[in-house]
């Protein structure tokens, strides 16, 4: 017996049917079309619609993503997906058969099909919680299914909202209210959709508009960080030289009781999860994270590997460029804020001092390359202790800019490949490859950039930075001071669950275990991870602590001893002896400028370094 809800949607679906038969100008032949209600009883799930158009074989297949592009992790979402069902376009039931974990296979044959489902929403580390009573953030990989074969085809996408509720979303919209198209399944995913009660401010740059959508609660000025969005964003479309949309959108999520955040890059927008406590302090918090998310608008949505060409969303995408797409874009992010005026050098050179210091401090910097950390992102996850593409790859960021910089006598810079690149991939939808970035910094400089790659990116010798920042007219002094330490150990959590374990740390050696869950030191509750370290820093190193931790039903007792940990101390400064055209290497890094581009960035003469 069909509901009442099904018969509602089997006649708007059937009128869409019709529309496709008569050549409806409002509707692409063979386009798929989506609709997501939102279920106002419990306000935790959707309903989700897809109507096919067309003859269907037996044997179509409908999947569901595994992990979110940018996101370099399996999150199951088929897992979320409830009540499947499936119907010819009068309403009659197709039988299916779930196969594999993610796909529901239609055992009959129709003229336009039609199914539904319901959808849970997943917690998100980068935007908190996706779905309550005021809002819900759609996210396409983690409620829409696909069908494959057809993923290349117009989609249309209609949101049913319950009333009062807004919607924003960076794709083209319909005449009728709620309704976007897209160009396909990949551009319907990488759009997402902000629906509920939010606050909204906007600014143009010539023509593009750019949108802020705020969901949360916190005390600042709208119009403060407005102004600094802009910054940003003028900036880096100049840097580029274009703006390679119609609509931007960030959508911001304002988290109470968080000390940090993070963010998703799509095509033409971002999603971005911000500490409330930071942003109440101060605006700029949210500076870092809207840099590097909108510099990807570039360096990962249009200059992309050979490895992202195709998306696949069943299976890991690996690649050993994220040093380059997530590591430079970080770099990126101080470099915008220093040459939009947001910044000044002090805190600049702070940024890179911190970097450095951080990335001296990972023990395993010496036995794995920033390659290997890119290739191995989806094992090590964003809280693992080894080597980060993120740091390190700053860190190479900043040592190839002085590096161009020098070789040319600051003729050129980073942004000059930064720059090439879009032209030469990002402009022409084409992928590249590592040997295209060598080669790019071959044509600018004259210098065969081989042996850095071979030393520092693919290989694991220390990173030369003495020698660069010299020939820029910098100084570097780095300072190690030794304590008592179990090595690099964190947990999350009420329950203090153990998420990262350094694989050389004395306490992976004394049987501690990712997954682990940390209930006393010594006979005495843990309270926190600071606490834990804490502790530890009185004992000598020799001893042996004794860690109690519940690993599934049973009570482990980890003797684990006490080793030696390093904090390091990084200062970087004007050197008071500059090699010959080391000072002008210096001003246009500091300044942003090169010889082929004269363009100093603002700031007072109070804030450059002298």
């Amino acid at each position: 017996m069909q509901s009442k809800s099904v018969l509602i949607v089997c006649v708007a679906l059937t009128l869409f049917f019709v529309n496709m038969k008569e050549g409806s100008d409002k509707t692409v032949p063979g386009q798929i079309n989506y609709t997501l209600e939102i279920d106002t009883t419990t306000y935790d799930r959707a309903r989700v619609q897809i109507a096919l158009a067309g003859k269907t074989k037996r044997g179509l297949t409908f999947q569901m993503p595994k992990w979110s592009p940018g996101a370099y992790r399996m999150r199951h979402y088929p897992n979320n997906v409830h009540g499947f069902s499936a119907y010819t376009r009068d309403g009659q039931l197709l039988p299916f058969e779930r196969t594999m974990s993610n796909g529901w296979l239609i055992d009959g044959e129709a003229d336009g099909l039609w199914v539904e489902y319901t959808v849970e929403f997943p917690f998100q580390s980068w935007s908190g919680a996706g779905f309550d009573s005021t809002y819900a953030l759609v996210e396409g990989s983690n409620v829409f299914m696909y069908v494959d074969e057809r993923r290349y085809l117009p989609t249309e996408v209609q949101y049913l909202v319950p009333s009062k509720w807004k919607i924003a979303s960076p794709l083209q919209q319909a005449s009728i209210p709620g309704r976007y198209f897209a160009a396909n399944y990949d551009a319907l995913v990488d759009a997402p959709a902000q629906l509920g009660f939010f606050e909204e401010h906007s600014f143009q740059i010539e023509d593009a508009e750019i949108e802020l959508i705020f969901h949360g609660d916190a005390t600042f000025s709208p119009d403060s960080f407005t102004t600094m969005v802009k910054k940003i964003c003028t900036y880096q479309t100049g840097f580029f030289g274009e703006i390679p949309f119609d609509k931007y959108i960030f959508f911001y999520k304002i988290l109470p009781g968080y000390r940090g955040g993070g963010g998703l890059e799509h095509r033409n927008s971002a999603t971005i999860g911000l500490s409330g406590g930071r942003l109440n302090q101060t605006v700029l918090s949210a500076a870092e994270v809207t840099a590097h998310e909108f510099f990807h608008l570039w360096n990962v949505k249009r200059i992309f590997p050979s490895d992202f060409e195709q998306p696949d969303y069943q299976s890991e995408v690996r690649t050993n460029t994220l040093w380059f797409l997530e590591g430079v874009t970080s770099y990126y992010e101080p470099l915008t804020l220093l040459r939009s005026g947001l910044w000044s050098q002090y805190e600049f050179i702070a940024e890179i001092e911190s970097q450095v210091a951080y990335l001296q401090e990972t023990e395993e910097r010496t036995t794995t390359s920033v390659e290997e950390a890119s290739w191995r992102a989806w094992e090590r996850a964003y809280l693992h202790p080894g080597v980060s593409f993120y740091n390190k790859g700053e860190v190479l960021g900043l040592l190839l800019d002085l590096k161009v910089r020098a070789l040319t006598q600051n003729q050129a810079s980073l942004d000059d490949l930064m720059k090439e690149m879009n032209n030469r991939f990002g402009r022409a939808g084409v992928s590249f490859a590592t040997a295209d970035i060598r080669q790019i910094l071959f044509e600018i400089t004259g210098h065969d950039f081989s042996e850095f790659f071979e030393l520092y990116i693919s290989g694991t010798d220390e990173l030369p930075y003495a020698e660069i920042l010299r020939d820029a007219g910098m100084a570097i002094d780095i300072k190690r001071q030794v304590f008592s330490s179990i090595g690099d150990v964190i947990f999350v959590g009420p329950q203090h669950r153990v998420v990262a374990l350094g694989n050389n740390s004395t306490a992976a050696a004394g049987g501690l275990r990712r997954g682990d869950l940390v209930q006393k030191l010594d006979g005495k509750k843990v309270d926190s991870l600071q606490k834990l370290h804490r502790r530890i820093l009185y004992k000598q190193v020799g001893s042996t602590v004794n860690l109690t931790v519940l690993r599934g039903e049973r009570q482990l007792a980890l003797n684990i001893e006490v080793g030696r940990g390093e904090t390091v101390d990084c200062r970087i400064s004007p050197a008071s002896d500059p090699a010959p055209g080391a000072l002008a290497v210096r001003s246009g890094w500091l300044g942003g400028w090169t010889g082929r581009s004269p363009s100093p960035v603002p700031g007072t003469k109070k804030e450059r370094l002298k």
